[in-house]
């Protein structure tokens, strides 16, 4: 001790003021023991942890003791009880110690031994916080908190006082120790402790109400595996005062829960990508902490520790390369042609397979009672062509200015299939080419459009067989589809240019594929990536495949034969079975994804036109016409519904997060 400052005695340089308190009401008391506790225990081969200072380790000779204290209260744990025997006869000698015997409370906390787990249970101090707040013989909740306040509630008088109201809540914190399931109810009443309101009161007496029936939960520790595994979620703009966030993650040791917070973002998250990604930094932060703790223990992680979000962008934003250094806000509309995606190939690819549908229905003998003109399908070639032109001179814009973007959509397990888009698209605007343009079509074309599918064929497949994180099994989703679709589109085109080796090589490569895809995706393998909501309308590619095969197989035989017709039969299920489910055509926005609804009801409308004419049959005459009438009114509210929202609510080009990238990079 020193003599205080302003008051020295330069004549008793070696005196000290006479204590009139005792030591623990000094200010460096707390400081002062603990000091000397821990040079006690480093004497005796100890040494303090670097992730907590009130932890303190031995290992020596096989020996392993860990030593928990908290101001005077020490937990002490190991492998060999003569040395921990040993260590508590030593902190005896120097200080004046009672040994409690084998650990059954501590800090309040009961301790239970089961045979193999313990259980962690504060129920007497949760009866003490209702004996507090007057409520032991209160009414039982079955949930601590509500999402709607009532708009009247009686408010508990004994705590509407402030006082008591902090009094509760802090004691509430506590209890948060063992009760992860109250930790969100006791952040949010934490947060009004300065001036609480009567509708805090009443959450506050909830959640008591909630405890008077829970007060027997704890948190179990069980024998298990000691993988690490980690969660995170966040509440975007949850606070209706303050419009911030609030981040909670949790952490299991194997099936154990070792770390767990509720928290109120410190900024205002201008998306709720931001938010969830504020809370993936704040976990990973907690992660790398729980490694060097797990460490110091002995415990090391052999793989990366799997941490969980649920939402997507947010995910694509962490898996972002590290030399990136800005986030652009999605409240902000970035450029157009960032956000100017593959996908926007589909329209073409919509309109030109309408163009190939009026070409058959105006050609087909079967549908000769229509009267259909070559006009109708002409003019939709000449539309076709026109947006194939425009989209891709805007995609090859893209690539000048943001190759990295397109780089990303290429390396996308879900864009990267849309790739496929621009080729087939070309293709049918081949195969739908009006008579007195088509006669002067060399079938080199066919090498030229067959090669970028080959080369993008070569590319995904060959991924699929490697394994890795690109395994088929991990990526594989309906979307996938359009890869298989471009080998059917090949052999399409090559038949009508009078070609047979090529066209027959094409379809034996997209049909086995297409046998192994469908099978993959009907198990649904767990480690299958989840599709977004908005990608919903990709699902009906199903019924575009097997299309796509019985009209390309006819074209390569001649007629539509067993072959075609097993394929045909086929689409014809999938397209039933995926009409009855409403929830495939509600619950998400309008976006280009929508297009996907072209090319299977055109495709499928095509097959059955070549099929009626095979069969002659009135019923297949009528079931025709519906199928061709449903896909033009399809194909014409997407054309109103793009040019809606493209020109009149200009969302038509949102913002991508998972293909976003920064105009400055780190050095």
């Amino acid at each position: 001790m020193t003599q205080p400052k302003g008051f020295e005695d330069n004549t008793h340089l070696n005196h000290v003021c006479h204590l009139r308190k005792a030591l623990y009401g000094l200010k460096q008391a707390p400081r002062q023991w603990y000091n000397t506790f821990a040079n006690t225990v480093i004497t005796l081969g100890f040494t303090q942890s670097q992730s907590d200072p009130s932890l303190f380790i031995y290992k020596k000779d096989q020996v392993c003791i860990f030593l928990l204290v908290y101001v005077d209260d020490i937990l002490i744990s190991g492998n060999n009880l003569d040395r921990i025997q040993h260590v508590l006869d030593e902190l005896n000698n120097k200080f004046n110690m009672k040994h409690l015997g084998e650990v059954s409370e501590f800090l309040g906390i009961k301790i239970t031994k089961q045979d193999n787990s313990y259980f962690l249970c504060q129920e007497n101090y949760v009866q003490q916080i209702l004996a507090q707040a007057n409520l032991t013989e209160c009414k039982e909740l079955a949930n601590p908190t509500c999402t709607k306040i009532p708009y009247t509630f009686n408010c508990e008088t004994n705590l509407q006082v402030p006082t008591m109201y902090r009094q509760i809540t802090g004691s509430l914190q506590y209890l948060t120790i063992t009760r992860p399931d109250i930790s969100y109810s006791v952040n949010l009443l934490s947060q009004h402790m300065h001036e609480p309101q009567p509708q805090h009161v009443y959450l506050l007496k909830r959640l008591l109400r909630y405890l008077k029936g829970t007060s027997k939960y704890g948190l179990p520790v069980t024998k298990s595996d000691l993988q690490l595994q980690s969660f995170s979620d966040a509440d975007w703009a949850g606070d209706p005062e303050s419009r911030k966030s609030t981040s909670g993650y949790c952490s299991f040791l194997g099936n154990t829960l070792i770390s767990w917070t509720v928290k109120k973002q410190h900024t205002i998250a201008r998306s709720s990508t931001e938010s969830e990604y504020r809370a993936l930094a704040a976990l990973t932060a907690d992660v790398l902490w729980i490694h060097r703790l797990l460490f110091e223990f002995g415990i090391t992680q052999s793989t990366p520790t799997n941490i969980y979000c649920d939402n997507t962008s947010a995910i694509a934003l962490a898996n972002n390369p590290a030399s990136e250094t800005l986030i652009l806000p999605q409240d902000e509309k970035w450029p157009f042609l960032l956000r100017f995606t593959i996908s926007s190939f589909g329209v073409s690819v919509g309109i030109g397979i309408q163009a190939f549908l009026w070409k058959i229905i105006a050609t087909s003998p079967s549908m000769s009672f229509l009267h259909v003109s070559s006009v109708i399908y002409y003019v939709l070639w000449c539309i076709a062509v026109s947006l194939m032109i425009l989209v891709a001179s805007t995609y090859v814009l893209k690539m000048i200015f943001y190759f990295e973007a397109v780089k990303r959509e290429f390396l996308h397990p879900i864009r990267v299939n849309f790739f496929f888009t621009p080729w087939i698209g070309c293709i049918l605007l081949v195969v739908s080419a009006p008579p007195s343009i088509a006669k002067h079509l060399h079938s080199a074309l066919w090498y030229v459009l067959m090669a970028p599918i080959l080369f993008l064929e070569l590319n995904i497949y060959g991924q699929w067989m490697m394994g890795g994180e690109r395994r088929l099994s991990k990526v594989a989703n309906p979307s996938t589809h359009l890869s298989i679709a471009g080998n059917f589109a090949v052999a399409l085109l090559g038949s009508s240019m009078g070609l047979k080796e090529g066209p027959v090589f094409f379809f034996a490569v997209g049909l086995a594929h297409y046998l192994v895809l469908f099978v993959t995706l009907y198990q649904r393998l767990p480690t299958n990536e989840a599709l977004p909501k908005d990608l919903h309308p990709v699902f009906f590619l199903f019924v575009a495949v097997p299309s796509l095969a019985s009209v390309s197989w006819s074209r390569i035989v001649g007629h539509f034969d067993l072959g075609s017709r097993i394929a045909y039969f086929t689409s014809m299920f999938i397209y039933a079975s995926l009409v009855v489910r409403v929830n495939f055509f509600r619950g998400f926005r309008f976006s280009l994804a929508w297009w996907a609804y072209t090319v299977p009801m055109a495709s499928a409308s095509i097959a059955t036109i070549i099929y009626a004419g095979e069969v002659d049959s009135l019923f297949m005459k009528i079931l025709s016409v519906a199928l061709s009438f449903i896909s033009t009114l399809t194909c014409l509210a997407l054309v109103i519904s793009t040019i809606f929202h493209a020109f009149v609510l200009h969302n038509l080009f949102p913002n991508d997060i998972a293909i976003a990238i920064t105009l400055k990079k780190s050095s």
